[in-house]
């Protein structure tokens, strides 16, 4: 198994288990210690399940939110291939290897995955437990004590849509309001939020260990994608382009939380990818 991954760990912690079965712990004492130091089976599954669900689910989720809106949306489908084009003849000798250092660069593609977690994130609240101590929490000209063992229960919407923060038209799906700078690619940069203003990975030092990976393949995707080819919806007989739009907008505002957040009827909208002359 290769080193370096999540799933090491997980396997190699079964290992004193393993030499207590195979009579390689000699004596009692390192036997208790063995165990100890191990986890379960049922326990390691648990972990992989967790692992795989977390880190997959929510990106699947995430882009199916960002795909729907992205073919609703013909202009910043040619916003992003205008930044993809860019960065790949910036970054590649010949304008077809693509490369992990692309990725600090692909602003646009950034923001589109993000402003679809403002809006649309998988999980729609973060849970905490306050410590054995009471914690002290700042708000406006108040200052709000929470006894130990208090569950607090942020709802990333509410804070994610407030236009205190985020500016006028909060629930807009609008990507640009990511970018710094707008104009040339070279130019742009990406908006870092006001602290506690936008935490879909949780925040502080217990956040989602996922949160780089899921970054990386959701840009990674969006990216290729949009590289070579354009999204376009499917339209009902009859139906203009703009009605077909704000159809794809409608069911994807029409959600429901079961474990995580999805598209009550996704069967309504139906893309249809078609490819584009690059050069």
């Amino acid at each position: 198994m290769a080193s370096g991954g999540l799933l090491t760990p997980l396997v190699r912690a079964l290992e004193p288990q393993a030499a207590v079965l195979e009579g390689l712990v000699a004596d009692e004492h390192n036997i208790d210690k063995a165990k100890r130091g191990g986890l379960s089976k049922d326990e390691i599954l648990g972990n992989i399940f967790a692992i795989n669900f977390a880190g997959h689910d929510t990106v699947l989720i995430t882009l199916t939110f960002a795909l729907t809106l992205l073919a609703a949306d013909s202009d910043v489908q040619e916003w992003l291939h205008e930044e993809i084009m860019a960065v790949l003849r910036t970054c590649s000798q010949n304008g077809k290897n693509w490369d992990y250092d692309m990725f600090s660069k692909l602003n646009r593609c950034h923001a589109v995955f993000l402003e679809t977690l403002r809006l649309f994130a998988p999980i729609t609240g973060v849970p905490k437990i306050a410590a054995k101590r009471a914690t002290s929490l700042q708000v406006k000209d108040r200052v709000v004590s929470i006894p130990p063992g208090i569950e607090v229960f942020p709802v990333l919407l509410g804070i994610q849509t407030d236009s205190q923060y985020w500016g006028p038209e909060p629930y807009e799906w609008r990507p640009s309001r990511w970018i710094v700078h707008p104009g040339t690619v070279v130019d742009e940069e990406l908006l870092v939020p006001r602290g506690g203003t936008f935490f879909p990975w949780s925040d502080g030092p217990q956040n989602c260990v996922g949160k780089k990976f899921s970054m990386v393949e959701g840009v990674a995707v969006l990216a290729r994608l949009f590289h070579g080819h354009r999204l376009c919806l499917e339209r009902d007989n009859g139906e203009t382009e703009a009605q077909a739009s704000k159809r794809a907008r409608t069911c994807a505002h029409d959600v429901n939380y079961n474990l995580l957040l999805r598209m009550n009827h996704p069967e309504r909208v139906r893309l249809e990818l078609r490819n584009r002359s690059v050069t």
